[in-house]
């Protein structure tokens, strides 16, 4: 925003924070006071929204007006699931992530991820996987066939395990890249084509 209107820089209001605090501890007071005098208005209504609200910001809005396009696709399974893995002989589990799909289902860092038991109603299915592809093709499979639920079967130290694996909401990960489009005229960006 500082940018846009074209009146001063981030670096600027920082090395009139640091004058004005002598680098001791700073109010939202101070800002306000720097932001007004660099700025040359108030910034107090978006101080408030940016900071004290729980709204998201318009980070999108903002890259885009500085030539950065923003587009999001499906998140890959692995990253869905929470999981980093290496695919060279069969599914070994590098990490699972704290909070994740893989953790909830009690999976851990060098499992080796050896199959799918999919169960609707009476019936169990056994799945052998050999990549991670190979989780999104069966369940692709057995989808349209109605409801069901999973259990993943892992070996850890010499045993097999059975762990219930709740499947991920559908996420999706944000993509960043250079763009002419929407640059203004006072934008400092520019950009060469890729």
């Amino acid at each position: 925003t500082l940018r846009a209107e074209g009146h001063t820089t981030l670096d600027a209001v920082l090395r009139a924070l640091w004058a004005r605090t002598q680098g001791g501890p700073m109010a939202e007071a101070d800002l306000l006071h720097v932001l007004k005098h660099l700025g040359r208005r108030s910034f107090a209504t978006e101080l408030q929204h940016w900071v004290h609200s729980t709204a998201d910001l318009p980070v999108q809005s903002l890259l885009q007006s500085h030539g950065v396009q923003v587009t999001q696709a499906d998140a890959p399974l692995a990253q869905s699931l929470g999981l980093r893995v290496t695919e060279s002989n069969g599914i070994v589990l590098k990490n699972v992530l704290r909070g994740s799909v893989a953790e909830s289902a009690g999976m851990a860092a060098g499992d080796e991820w050896l199959g799918l038991d999919i169960t609707q109603g009476d019936h169990t299915t056994s799945w052998r996987l050999r990549k991670l592809d190979d989780v999104a093709q069966v369940l692709r499979g057995v989808a349209h066939q109605g409801a069901y639920t999973l259990h993943a079967l892992v070996a850890r130290d010499g045993r097999i395990h059975r762990l219930p694996l709740q499947w991920p909401t559908t996420a999706s990960v944000v993509r960043l890249k250079p763009s002419t489009q929407g640059l203004g005229p006072r934008s400092p960006w520019t950009f060469n084509p890729i």
